[in-house]
Formats: C-alpha cells, sequence, structure tokens
C-alpha cells in the first residue's frame, strides 16, 4: 500500500557510467508504484513533561538510562553552526562533559553520550544524554546529569574547551566524509532538502569561524536542566539489594 519507488531517490557514488545504472535500476523499480500518493509526515515540537518513566527489567544485569530536553530548532537556524560544538562538548566522544563526569569523574557510568538534534524539515530539536551503569547508580547518574546540565548551562565553555571542540569536529568531519556511505548518506539528505554540498561546505567554515559568545549564547538560551525527562530501565529488586549491600 505505502512503499513505491515513484517518490524515492537513488544514490550512487563511484566510478560508474550512470545510464548503464539507470537502465539496471529501471526493471527493479521503475514501475514499483505506491497504492497511496506520497505524503511528508511533518513533525512540530512540542512540550515533553518531566516525569521518570521507570522499565523495570527482572531480568537484566545491567541498566540504562536516557534523558534530555526538546525545544524548537531547525538546521535552518543560524545557531545551527554553534549547536554542532554544543553537542559535541555535551555529549559527543572522549572530550564531553557527561563522558568526563559520569564514568572519568563520577565512575558511575560503563558508558556515556548525548547530542544536540535538529532536523532539515521540522522544528522539531532535543538535547540527549544516555548512559548505561550498574542497577543501583541509577539514581545517581540522573542526579549526575541534571547537575551537569547546569553546569553546563551556567558556565558553557572555556576558550579552551571550543579550539579543543572545533579541532576534534573537523577531524570527525576528513574521517567521515572519506567513507562512500557518508556521502551517499548527505547527498540523499541534500537532495531531499533541496540544497547541495556547499550547505556542508559553508557549515564546516561557520563552525571553524565560531566565537565563545556564539556558543555560550545557545547554550544559555537552549539548556534548561528543569525541563530534562528521565527514563529508566533496570531490576528494581537487583538495585535494592546492591544497594544495601554496600
Amino acid at each position: 500500500q505505502l512503499l513505491g519507488g515513484s517518490a524515492g531517490r537513488a544514490v550512487v557514488v563511484s566510478d560508474f557510467d550512470p545510464e548503464a545504472v539507470k537502465t539496471q535500476l529501471q526493471p527493479l523499480i521503475g514501475d514499483w508504484k505506491a497504492k497511496v500518493a506520497y505524503e511528508p509526515i511533518v513533525f512540530s515540537s512540542k512540550p515533553v513533561a518531566t516525569a521518570t518513566q521507570t522499565y523495570d527489567l527482572s531480568d537484566k544485569k545491567g541498566a540504562q538510562v536516557a534523558m534530555g530536553q526538546t525545544f524548537s530548532f531547525k538546521e535552518s537556524d543560524p545557531r545551527f553552526a554553534a549547536s554542532r560544538i554544543v553537542g559535541l562538548t555535551w555529549g559527543g566522544g572522549a572530550i564531553s562533559r557527561l563522558i568526563n563526569r559520569l564514568r572519568q569523574k563520577d565512575g558511575l557510568s560503563y558508558g556515556a553520550s548525548g547530542s544536540f538534534r535538529a532536523d532539515g524539515k521540522s522544528d522539531v530539536g532535543y538535547l540527549s544524554a544516555f548512559a548505561i551503569c550498574a542497577p543501583e547508580n541509577v539514581s545517581k547518574a540522573i542526579a549526575a546529569i541534571r547537575d551537569e546540565a547546569a553546569r553546563f548551562q551556567k558556565d558553557g565553555l572555556t576558550e579552551a574547551e571550543l579550539q579543543q571542540a572545533k579541532t576534534v569536529y573537523a577531524e570527525q568531519r576528513r574521517g567521515s566524509l572519506s567513507r562512500d556511505g557518508v556521502i551517499m548518506d548527505l547527498m540523499s539528505r541534500n537532495m531531499e532538502l533541496s540544497r547541495t554540498f556547499a550547505f556542508n561546505k559553508e557549515l564546516d567554515e561557520k563552525v571553524a569561524n565560531l566565537k565563545l559568545d556564539d556558543v555560550n549564547a545557545l547554550i544559555r538560551d537552549v539548556v534548561s536542566p528543569e525541563k530534562f525527562f528521565a527514563i529508566e530501565a533496570l531490576d528494581k529488586q537487583l538495585a535494592s539489594r546492591a544497594a544495601k549491600g554496600s
């Protein structure tokens, strides 16, 4: 009913003959028509309750925590370049606030990450945080994430953090652009959003030229620890026994 080739895109990255590829694709998807006309699904940003949802998993020895907040933000926002650095320093790898706090400093998590999400079509944006930990450390991890978000919002980045993040961002971009799969994804997304690689080139240049005030202004404007929701998945009995034994 829904699937078909009439509204799709084919992206090929290699040394190839375009006409030969079209000849091969035609019998595969040329007549593949969906019975229902294509209509894009449009999402919109909505406030999320700041409650904590708990999933009691009696057969799991480990636990996971997911937290975040939603807000209105699109890739067309003039602050999008700054959001790339915010996401990287918040939860995007070894330099992130989350990994340094939860794993290196507090020793609460086996792994932690987070991101700053913006969409090309909708205004759905969010800041996320994830942690893998022992069941008895779930409540501590949630408290640590909230506290780190408050510090992030209050203090922002230092100039040294900004320069380090710019270097990491540039290295990650160079590495990813050497992979055909990444190129295909970028081409497909740019086609969908009616833009070219000029957008990606301009974005990288904007990131390289960011000032500290640009990034910290976005952090102050967007990050709201009091709006964070939390989802925890753990064996509650196991967590209780471990807490009593400690």
